[in-house]
């Protein structure tokens, strides 16, 4: 439902049903990555550490969750923005859009960052 939503924004967005699966589609070159924590075969936080592992540029991360963090969690989504779910769509549509804005990626994908920026 999300990605459809985000689709009709004008974001394109890529789908992956697994932590795994998440991290074999991060060698291509992403604005933003959105995650839940609970994920089979992998969590939520477990997927945010290979990711940051990865030698790829900082790319912001948005956790989109309905548990209630522990103080752990905390300290490792502290690099993430955090929405607690239900959440609003067009919330999380405004914080995509600054997200994308914000984007230091290198000349090549600011062609794509400045379009996601004005949908």
């Amino acid at each position: 439902m999300v990605a459809t939503f985000l689709r009709l924004q004008g974001f394109e967005v890529t789908i992956a049903s697994s932590g795994a699966e998440g991290l074999a589609a991060a060698s291509d070159r992403y604005d933003v990555v959105t995650t839940d924590l609970e994920m089979p075969c992998m969590d939520g936080c477990e997927f945010i550490r290979r990711l940051r592992a990865l030698p790829l540029k900082l790319v912001p991360i948005i956790v989109m969750t309905a548990q209630t963090l522990d103080p752990s969690q905390t300290r490792q989504l502290a690099s993430c923005r955090v929405m607690t779910k239900p959440f609003d769509l067009e919330v999380l549509v405004r914080l995509l859009r600054s997200l994308v804005t914000a984007c230091s990626h290198d000349d090549r994908c600011g062609a794509i960052c400045r379009r996601y920026a004005a949908a």
